[in-house]
């Protein structure tokens, strides 16, 4: 194994397992979400049901509403989507995370083939579904997911994820201006563990 990979080794076998650790609990966090909507959707329906049960033409809409407990439901509802709002900033805190650690395993590679090869690559290794060079993707990766704030994408960045769009879908469309780090790790090079790392990063540095 080429050294600068077992000089590597613990610090991208550790943000793999950060990003493990994230994505449990981006998971949990999404269940609560859909629990939360749910309930939320099913308070406001009972509200506008019950106002619709028995109207009497000489009720205000207000006494109505009231007698028929809208404004209870109508409260209940706010104060969960209170909370909803509350989880919904904490999954966009803990997505961002994720794709900052995955844009952090790009530079260790991409860091990797500049240590190496100080220069082009003679031997390319192609990603069969683009016909683009791994070592490409993992470069451009790089670029987008270090600039991506930036809101301006240089040409070798465009052509590349051009045909990751292409190939894999529109999470990769630049016009969408989000760290695409975690689609070009997970999809592009199918990097779901350290293992899947390794067994790439061992064939492009001898």
């Amino acid at each position: 194994m080429n050294q600068y990979l077992i000089d590597t080794e613990f610090a991208v076998q550790s943000l793999f397992d950060l990003v493990t650790h994230e994505l449990n609990q981006i998971n949990a966090l999404e269940i609560v979400l859909n629990e939360r909507r749910e309930n939320a959707r099913k308070i406001y329906s009972d509200a506008y049901y019950v106002t619709d049960l028995d109207g009497d033409d000489l009720e205000t809409p207000e006494m109505y509403m009231r007698r028929n407990g809208y404004v209870q439901h109508a409260s209940a509802a706010q104060k969960i989507q209170s909370e909803i709002s509350k989880l919904e900033e904490s999954y966009k805190s803990k997505d961002s995370s994720i794709r900052t650690l995955y844009g952090s395993i790009l530079q260790i590679a991409k860091q990797g083939l500049s240590t190496v090869f100080r220069g082009s690559i003679q031997t390319a290794i192609i990603e069969p579904n683009t016909g683009e060079p791994i070592h490409n993707i993992i470069l451009q990766g790089r670029n987008q997911s270090m600039h991506f704030e930036e809101g301006i994408n240089k040409k070798p960045v465009k052509e590349c994820f051009m045909k990751l769009q292409l190939a894999f879908g529109n999470d990769f469309d630049l016009n969408i201006g989000d760290n695409k780090a975690k689609f070009v790790v997970v999809d592009a090079l199918g990097w779901r563990t350290y293992h899947d790392y390794l067994t790439t990063m061992n064939q492009l540095l001898p």
